[in-house]
């Protein structure tokens, strides 16, 4: 892109490259001129340098049972992202613009423009993620599985991603704090949804928004966040959230447990988050935890598994085997999911198998 950029701002006149020269003709010092000319061209072209980036990913699923609200057993290929995302800056305030088209019509997922206010402080307006919990925060193309926890899944789609503003404080990078007041379940009304979050860097330089140990340093990093949200239209409608996640060379660990009051349930289906209060969760407390291991000495299969427990009506825990293949890091990859959802009561348990792919442009 940055290539892409660079000629055309030369066809449209910014300044034009020259062989300098020194006293006689071909100083080799001159090169000095043509280095300083280099950089003022790409200072040039930076300030108004849009970055384009994304990432397409592609799944086939199977399932061995019916999954109410579904009436027929799931079998086949569907699109998790088609995600287009551009970011750019202008006089020291950055943008981003981000959509998707995963079920064939565009939705945008971010638009919002962010900038400094003193020391360690920066605002953001427009369309964002609640900062909630890790997992519905982070890059879906930086995944370690397939689909995220629940949790990730509840606070990472559009419905979670609404106009409004936040501050966000940081501390040499080892203490963020985010404190955002956006749209809640009423929209546009006058109630809102407040969202603070606290995320510490408690051993090393903590760890970055990704899962799994791919790319990890070998000394042992680990972090710790705390999170509360309140949406003000709900008589009972406030969310408690503690996670953890550390890497130690080629092992990944985390955990995340969240506190739910009671009228989420009646929210969720009344923005069709969810089909039927059983699987609501309201009054819930469901929790995750995650394991990892890369098991090659070229560090291109890692090993995982995740167990959750939804503590919803329907008395839901999963629990999901994965194997990946990286390709190029992330930004390319194979995924291998295996996952088995046990239920209380008469309902069946229920099994699915997953394959993806994942490459980001």
């Amino acid at each position: 892109m940055k290539l892409l950029l660079g000629c055309s701002a030369l066809l449209l006149g910014t300044p034009t490259l020259t062989l300098a020269q020194g006293e006689g003709g071909t100083d080799p010092d001159g090169w000095s001129e043509v280095d300083a000319e280099l950089v003022a061209l790409e200072d040039a072209d930076e300030e108004g340098d849009i970055q384009v980036s994304g990432w397409i990913t592609t799944i086939w699923a199977d399932s061995d049972t019916v999954a109410p609200p579904a009436t027929t057993k799931l079998n086949g290929f569907f699109f998790d992202a088609i995600r287009v995302e551009l970011d750019g800056e202008r006089a020291g305030y950055s943008w981003k613009l981000s959509f998707d088209g995963f079920n064939g019509t565009t939705n945008i997922f971010d638009a919002y423009v962010r900038g400094p206010m003193g020391e360690n402080l920066t605002w953001t307006v427009g369309r964002f993620r609640a900062p909630f919990v890790r997992s519905g925060l982070m890059p879906e193309n930086r995944y370690l599985f397939l689909a995220p926890t629940r949790n990730g899944l509840l606070y990472r789609g559009r419905a979670i991603q609404t106009q409004g503003g936040m501050l966000h404080y940081n501390h040499d990078d080892h203490l963020a704090v985010q404190l955002a007041v956006q749209n809640g379940f009423d929209g546009t009304n006058d109630e809102h949804m407040i969202t603070a979050r606290a995320t510490a860097s408690i051993i090393g330089d903590g760890v970055p928004m990704i899962e799994g140990a791919y790319g990890a340093p070998d000394e042992l990093q680990g972090q710790a966040a705390i999170a509360f949200s309140d949406d003000s239209v709900l008589p009972k409608g406030q969310a408690l959230l503690a996670e953890a996640a550390f890497t130690y060379g080629r092992f990944y660990g985390a955990f995340e447990i969240a506190d739910y009051d009671r009228d989420y349930t009646a929210a969720d289906l009344g923005t069709g988050v969810i089909t039927v209060p059983a699987q609501g969760r309201g009054n819930t407390t469901p929790w995750a935890i995650t394991g990892s291991a890369l098991i090659d000495a070229a560090d291109e299969w890692e090993a995982a598994v995740r167990h959750e427990d939804y503590d919803d009506l329907l008395g839901r825990e999963v629990t999901t085997l994965g194997v990946n293949k990286y390709l190029n890091g992330h930004d390319a990859k194979l995924m291998f999911n295996w996952l088995y959802t046990n239920l209380s009561g008469a309902t069946p348990s229920q099994s699915l198998i997953a394959i993806g792919a994942s490459v980001s442009f």
